[in-house]
């Protein structure tokens, strides 16, 4: 069975003095962390990106990556295991990658990233205030779409207060399970080591052969799109090191 995220993101940019609603803040009683930034800002700060995580659950990171005159693809923000139920990030004028990574499996040993991309212009009046604010609700979806799939569901501009309003949807997919257990029986093991081989001859025999996307997560341990001889070698090498030691791990495995 798998289990699918929704999440709904949407951008308001305050071109000029006009005040955000209060409905794009979000609501002010919840728990929210302000994460620094990794670099001091060049420019004063005219933006706000409020990532809102709803019903428990979790993102495994977001990552802010800036474009700018000054910065060119810079690591703004790297924020990890969150607690909290809201994200409040600030930003200058440029233009932004917005990544944010579901798990896709339940043991967190894959994840799946999607990116927004934002741009905060300078104000273009006497004010210090031009938000963008991102609104992520996260839910439960019983549909397939992919690893995870965008669409544009809002655009629009108030003259009168300058705001201009963006909403895009994104949809994410979790699997249940654990990585490596190719036959969904809770246990890593030959037998798991043995499908993915099986899987790999089909493709060879077969081009056309479709592997499907729980396959996929479940079995490509070098993530290179492709099921091989060399991801049925890793689940069998971490079986057996499971074997001679139960606190070998994945990560183990890659300092072997």
């Amino acid at each position: 069975m798998k289990y699918f995220i929704s999440l709904l993101l949407s951008a308001v940019m305050l071109c000029g003095s006009a005040a955000m609603p209060a409905s794009a803040a979000g609501d002010p009683g919840t728990d929210s962390i302000s994460p620094e930034p990794l670099y001091p800002f060049d420019m004063p700060i005219s933006g706000q990106v409020t990532v809102h995580l709803l019903d428990d659950v979790q993102v495994g990171e977001i990552r802010v990556i800036q474009s700018s005159p000054e910065n060119d693809a810079l690591l703004l923000y790297h924020v990890e295991d969150i607690s909290a139920s809201r994200v409040d990030i600030q930003l200058e004028p440029g233009n932004y990658e917005i990544q944010i990574s579901s798990y896709a499996l339940e043991d967190q040993v894959r994840y799946t990233t999607a990116s927004v991309f934002l741009t905060v212009e300078n104000p273009d009046f006497d004010t210090t205030l031009n938000q963008t604010v991102c609104d992520v609700f996260l839910k439960t979806l019983d549909a397939d779409f992919g690893e995870y799939s965008i669409r544009q569901s809002d655009n629009s501009f108030d003259g009168e207060t300058g705001i201009r309003h963006i909403a895009e949807e994104i949809s994410f997919f979790q699997h249940t399970g654990i990585f490596g257990d190719m036959n969904a029986d809770q246990v890593v093991n030959a037998d798991d080591a043995n499908s993915v081989l099986k899987l790999y001859l089909e493709t060879l025999l077969d081009p056309s052969y479709t592997i499907t996307a729980s396959e996929f997560v479940h079995g490509d341990y070098d993530e290179n799109g492709y099921l091989t001889a060399d991801d049925s070698n890793a689940i069998l090498s971490y079986y057996l090191g499971k074997m001679l030691s139960p606190d070998f791990t994945w990560d183990s495995l890659k300092e072997i």
